[in-house]
C-alpha cells in the first residue's frame, strides 16, 4: 500500500481545477458505471496545511500540490475488481512554513513502477481502494458518463519520506539547527478522470 500511497502523493500534484458546489451526485453510481479505462485529467490538493513539530515547538503552515505533464491512464477492472494505473506525470508540491517556501518537483516516468494494483469496491458513491491491508476511501463528488471526480482526505508525515527535496531544503536552510520530529501534511485531494 505504500506504493499506492506514493502514487496518491504524486497524484496530489496535478492540474488545479475548481470544484464547485454544483458538483453533485443525483443517483448511486454502479460498478458497471466505473468499469473500464479512464484518463487522468487533473489531480490536485485543496485546503492544505503543514504542521511541523521541531525542537519542542509546533509550527503551522500551508501545503499545496498539483500534477502537470499528465499522460496517465487508470483502469477499473471487474471480476475481480482491480484498479491499476500506467503512464507518467510531474508531481509539484509546495510547503510554506517557517517564513519560507519549500518546493519539490518529481518527474514520474512510469507510474506502474511505483504503484501496485489495488482491489476496489463501491458502496454508496464511495470507492474503497485496498492493498497490503491499507484502505484509501474516495468519495465520488461528480459523475456522468464521461467524467468521474473523486475526493479523499490526504494525511501524511513527510518525515516518512525523508529523501524528498522539501525535507532536504528545510535541513539546509536551518543549517540543521531545526530537527524536525514530524512534518505532517493534510489536504483534500481531488482526482478527475475522463473517458
Amino acid at each position: 500500500m505504500k506504493k499506492l500511497n506514493y502514487i496518491f502523493i504524486s497524484f496530489s500534484f496535478l492540474l488545479i481545477a475548481s470544484c464547485t458546489s454544483n458538483d453533485t451526485i443525483n443517483n448511486l453510481v454502479t460498478e458497471s458505471d466505473l468499469a473500464g479505462e479512464w484518463g487522468v485529467y487533473s489531480l490536485y490538493t485543496d485546503q492544505g496545511s503543514a504542521n511541523a513539530y521541531a525542537n519542542g515547538q509546533s509550527i503551522s503552515g500551508s501545503f499545496n500540490a498539483y500534477a502537470s505533464n499528465i499522460s496517465l491512464t487508470t483502469f477499473f477492472e471487474g471480476t475481480p475488481n482491480v484498479f491499476t494505473a500506467q503512464g507518467s506525470l510531474t508531481a509539484n508540491s509546495n510547503i510554506s512554513i517557517l517564513g519560507q517556501d519549500f518546493n519539490d518537483v518529481i518527474d514520474i516516468n512510469n507510474v506502474s513502477n511505483l504503484t501496485a494494483s489495488a482491489d476496489w469496491s463501491l458502496l454508496d458513491n464511495r470507492i474503497s481502494f485496498t492493498n497490503e491491508n491499507e484502505i484509501i476511501l474516495a468519495d465520488i463528488i461528480y459523475f456522468n458518463t464521461d467524467t468521474l471526480r473523486l475526493k479523499t482526505a490526504f494525511d501524511r508525515n513527510l518525515i516518512d519520506y525523508s529523501g524528498t527535496d522539501i525535507i532536504q531544503q528545510i535541513d539546509s536552510i536551518s543549517n540543521n539547527i531545526i530537527s524536525l520530529d514530524s512534518l505532517r501534511i493534510n489536504a483534500d485531494l481531488y482526482l478527475t478522470l475522463i473517458r
